[in-house]
């Protein structure tokens, strides 16, 4: 078995559904990553946290990669919870969805058991 130290550790948040494609993308790349389904009612959409740890020179690759599988997307959303029998009428509104949120932090030291 390899030996594998991180430098640093990439604390990623993005929706579920483009999860699955950043997953699948990490996997064939043989990047190794923790997930922590991060659920709440506030969201429209649920949230994952992909926790990864990685060496500097994989850096820009990493970043390039979770650029190409979090884009924005638009979706239609009610703007008001519907009343018995509304569900119809709803007024909608347009919302940006998507994206991922980024933080990278140093690791100071990293022990594996």
């Amino acid at each position: 078995m390899t030996e594998f130290s991180p430098d640093q550790l990439l604390i990623l948040n993005v929706t579920e559904p483009q999860t699955g494609k950043l997953i699948k993308e990490l996997n064939d790349k043989g990047i190794h990553f923790t997930v922590i389904d991060s659920r709440s009612g506030m969201f429209q959409e649920p949230i994952n946290c992909l926790i990864i740890g990685f060496n500097e020179v994989q850096k820009a690759g990493l970043l390039e990669l979770i650029r190409a599988c979090c884009q924005h997307y638009l979706k239609y959303i009610p703007t008001q919870g519907p009343a018995r029998g509304e569900l119809a009428s709803l007024p909608m509104m347009e919302a940006q969805f998507g994206g991922a949120l980024v933080q990278i932090l140093n690791v100071e030291r990293f022990e594996q058991f």
